[in-house]
Parts: C-alpha cells; structure tokens; sequence
C-alpha cells in the first residue's frame, strides 16, 4: 500500500521539486564555489535553504493526497489495513454509527488543517 501511495503522489512531487529547485538562484552556489566551499556545503547552506518552501510544500501534498485517499487504500489493501477512511466508511455503512463518523471526519479535517498551516509556517519562516 504504501508503494501505492508513493505511485499516486509521485508526479505532483516531482513537479513540485523541479519547480522548487529551477528557482535557486545560481549566482549564490557559483559564489559559494568561487569562495571554496565544498559540495556538501553548497548543497546544505546554498541549495536546500533556498528551495526549503518548494520542498517542503512537496512534503506536504504528498501527504494530503495519501491521508485522505480512500480508494486506493480499500483496493490495494484488501481489507487488511485500517486508514481513517475506510473506518469512516464502515462506521456510515454499519448504520447507527453517524455521530462517531462525524467525529472521525472532524479530527481528520483538524489534524489536516493543523499539519497544513504548520508546514506552510515552517516553510515560510524567517531566519534570525
């Protein structure tokens, strides 16, 4: 399953990573070269600082798309794993749970929210 999830959130990952790191501006990683920093260095101090919100906003739709997946959880885990959608599902379809699905439904909204507007303030933070 979770080469399944990997599969469905690739290629928005991947567009936001290209997209990410073609905006990293070059003439800090030449001037850091010219200043004889060795690659590593670039790539920790340079690079990754600079493309921090790219990347990270990637992280975080990769995992909106695998929270909430419910269909590609239910075929591709037979009935063995237990996601907060399929326990959703089977609480409305077992008829008198309607109260504890809207609960469910709500933590998954508030925790979505939650890791959301923290990885976005995460992102977008200042140094200093």
């Amino acid at each position: 399953m979770f080469l399944g999830h990997a599969t469905l959130a690739l290629p928005v990952v991947l567009i936001l990573q290209t997209i990410a790191l073609a905006n990293v501006d070059r003439t800090g990683i030449s001037a850091a070269a010219n200043l004889g920093a060795r690659p590593g260095a670039i790539l920790f101090r340079v690079i990754l600082p600079a493309a921090r919100p790219g990347l990270t906003l990637g992280l975080l739709f990769a995992f909106l798309l695998s929270y909430a997946e419910f269909v590609s959880a239910s075929y591709l885990g037979g009935g063995t794993f237990q996601t907060l959608p399929i326990l959703v599902t089977d609480l409305v379809r077992a008829g008198q749970q309607w109260p504890r699905a809207a609960v469910v439904s709500l933590l998954m909204i508030a925790s979505l929210l939650v890791t959301a507007f923290v990885t976005v303030l995460w992102a977008y933070r200042e140094k200093g």
